[in-house]
């Protein structure tokens, strides 16, 4: 499709293209000819159905080390056929001359849990496995080539980074969050102090509200926000962690450093503000009508993406 795509264009005119793929997500059901790459043998209670993941529960699941193992054989399997898709990408790209001059940033939205702090798949919490996500930039010219950059990145950043690569500067009324990261790889090796924050709103089937700071020393503060929640978040999910020293988050540090967890609230506080005041200044526009069948709503909301009214065909 993407090389379809590229020989419909005018080869002197650049092209925006966003490409979703939806292939690392549960319940992995990877290709067969996929799978064999990977699979142990480990099946532990697995069937092979999507209801399997009901029954395990996402919160405190009830899940076995070889439901896990296998889990994780299914995981790799659909992370090998997501590199399969973007290889066939980047050689579309080279077949229509655009690829030298392009600007091409892979990156995730999430990661995944597997029980790691007592929850499973996304969207339930904010810790590592979930939080830190792939980010490689290939730049135009092959700039920066090989630069791996030790500073702290969001995604928020990739708005301002495409826009300066494009030199584009639009007229907003609004700030712009993130930075434009091509400054950051000029020294990749500069030592991360810029703070990151994170966050999980509440959405239909979910009413956990979380929000984590990654502070300027690696510090990271995740809290529950939560106004009266109908479902609490995990106790694991929260705390305080030094990820320079627990890249994992197995050591809560919040009652040895009462101070650092305090500062860190502190600066989750503002933050709140700050984002509340921006959000206050940008315009208020109805999101555009998108039509869909309903094969496209059910498959939508299979993967969490639409529910209850929302899914209804035509609606946005």
């Amino acid at each position: 499709m993407v090389a379809e795509s590229l020989a419909k264009e005018d080869p002197r005119q650049p092209v925006f293209m966003f490409l979703h793929t939806i292939e690392p997500h549960h319940p992995y059901l990877a290709r067969p000819e996929s799978f064999w790459r990977f699979d142990r043998g480990i099946r532990g209670s697995w069937d092979g159905t999507r209801t399997w993941f009901e029954r395990l529960n996402v919160l405190h699941p009830r899940v076995s080390k070889a439901d896990l193992e296998c889990m994780l054989d299914l995981y790799d399997a659909k992370i090998y056929e997501a590199d399969q898709e973007f290889a066939r990408f980047i050689a579309a790209l080279k077949q229509a001359g655009r690829f030298d001059d392009a600007l091409v940033i892979l990156t995730a939205d999430h990661g995944e849990a597997f029980a790691e702090h007592d929850t499973l798949i996304h969207a339930w919490d904010l810790n590592q496995e979930t939080m830190h996500v792939p980010l490689i930039i290939h730049f135009p010219a092959g700039r920066h080539a090989g630069a791996r950059v030790r500073e702290r990145a969001s995604l928020i950043d990739i708005t301002p980074t495409a826009l300066a690569a494009a030199g584009l500067r639009p007229a907003l009324p609004y700030r712009l969050p993130g930075s434009d990261l091509a400054a950051m790889a000029v020294t990749p090796n500069s030592r991360p102090t810029r703070r990151i924050y994170g966050e999980v709103a509440r959405w239909d089937s979910n009413d956990v509200d979380l929000v984590a700071v990654i502070d300027e020393d690696g510090y990271k503060r995740v809290v529950d926000v939560s106004v009266l929640p109908r479902e609490t978040a995990v106790k694991d999910t929260l705390g305080l962690w030094d990820t320079h020293a627990d890249a994992q988050e197995k050591v809560n540090l919040v009652t040895k450093l009462p101070v650092r967890a305090s500062y860190d609230e502190q600066l989750i506080a503002r933050w709140l503000i700050e984002q509340r005041y921006w959000r206050g200044r940008s315009p208020v526009a109805r999101p555009p009508r998108v039509d869909h069948d309903e094969a496209v709503g059910r498959h939508l909301k299979a993967l969490g993406y639409l529910g209850g009214a929302s899914s209804r065909t035509g609606t946005p």
